[in-house]
């Protein structure tokens, strides 16, 4: 598991950096995802969490998606609840529509939003609504699944504002060399001073980004 490695890796934990994680997703089977938004299954999902990272809180908790067979007001309000508790930080949502940024905005205060962008699926009216608000825009799959050269493709994304915070993935050490190189070009860059990791809004600490995967 994602959350397993990371603690094996990095913990005792920098104060500098902040660990992402969602709940809200299930695999009933091989390649097959559904969303499981049972107020239940996501405090089950944090305490796991917690337990697999070493900690007591999770910095950035997201939903990782709007189960339409639960209302709205359930699966965030479940959330908020844990906020209260102390055991989520902040919450966030992830691929969600302008309505939908609008609907969980009322409910709670999100931190931080996170859908699909990179340049072969450029178009998300949400980037634009995120930068009014001062909202952090993470884009995942910022490389297209590897399609995308890593330089190209985080200039492009970091020149869409300082709101934009691309979590790109790998799974080889070459790649990863490659994406530090590409984000440390860009922190020489004149026209880009910025990290690629959630950095400010919404009372979202500053710091490096870790993302702890999928419903750890």
């Amino acid at each position: 598991m994602a959350a397993e490695l990371i603690r094996s890796a990095l913990h005792p934990y920098p104060a500098s950096l902040l660990i992402a994680t969602k709940v809200g997703m299930v695999r009933p089977g091989p390649n097959q995802w559904k969303p499981l938004g049972r107020p239940d299954y996501l405090r089950a999902a944090v305490e796991a969490s917690l337990r697999r990272l070493g900690v007591d809180r999770l910095q950035l908790c997201y939903l990782h998606r709007i189960d339409p067979q639960v209302p709205l007001a359930d699966q965030l309000g479940a959330l908020r609840e844990l906020q209260v508790e102390g055991k989520v930080g902040h919450i966030g949502i992830s691929k969600v529509t302008v309505d939908d940024l609008g609907a969980a905005s009322a409910l709670v205060e999100v931190a931080a939003e996170q859908n699909v962008l990179n340049v072969d699926e450029p178009d998300d009216p949400v980037v634009a609504v995120c930068q009014r608000r001062g909202l952090p825009y993470v884009p995942y799959r910022p490389l297209n699944a590897g399609k995308l050269s890593a330089e190209k493709a985080l200039t492009w994304l970091l020149g869409l504002g300082d709101h934009i915070a691309p979590i790109p993935g790998t799974s080889s050490a070459e790649h990863l060399r490659e994406l530090v190189a590409a984000v440390r070009q860009q922190e020489r860059s004149p026209q880009h001073p910025r990290q690629a990791a959630v950095t400010e809004g919404h009372g979202v600490p500053e710091g490096r980004t870790v993302r702890a995967g999928t419903d750890v």
